[in-house]
């Protein structure tokens, strides 16, 4: 970041080869993308600084096909009983723990949309939870991996 404000204010001509730099940290499985999202023309014209954007994925080419297929487990019956969650909402944390996206919950479970955001607001409310980031947070906390 440091490095993008340093070339927007003495080397403006080089501020195309921030469009999108990627790196990682050593020691680290996150890999980082940090990318420019005002062109330099709008920069200028509007006199903005520019916007950045910095995205992180799981590095995961170092890693063994084991450990990428890693599937955790939810323990149901305390999940039912601490939370009061259903069948079925069991059935979608266990789809959203393991990496689905909502397209794929709702092909596997056979729901459209509008129902998979009924039943994550639902078990919004019943596991105090107020973005899925933390709702993930929470089933792996409470989940195993065999």
């Amino acid at each position: 970041m440091y490095k993008i404000e340093e070339i927007f204010r003495y080397k403006r001509e080089q501020l195309n080869s921030c469009k999108d730099f990627d790196f990682s940290i050593i020691n680290s499985d996150l890999k980082f993308t940090l990318s420019l999202l005002a062109s330099e023309k709008e920069m200028s014209f509007f006199g903005i600084r520019p916007l950045v954007m910095l995205s992180f994925k799981k590095n995961v080419s170092h890693l063994s096909k084991d450990k990428r297929s890693t599937q955790y487990l939810l323990p149901n019956e305390d999940l039912r009983q601490k939370y009061k969650l259903s069948k079925r909402e069991l059935e979608l944390c266990h789809f959203f723990v393991n990496g689905k996206n909502l397209k794929q919950i709702g092909q596997q479970m056979g729901l459209k949309p509008s129902s998979i955001r009924s039943y994550l607001k639902n078990i919004f409310i019943k596991m105090q939870c107020r973005s899925q980031a933390e709702l993930i947070h929470c089933l792996i906390t409470y989940s195993t991996a065999p």
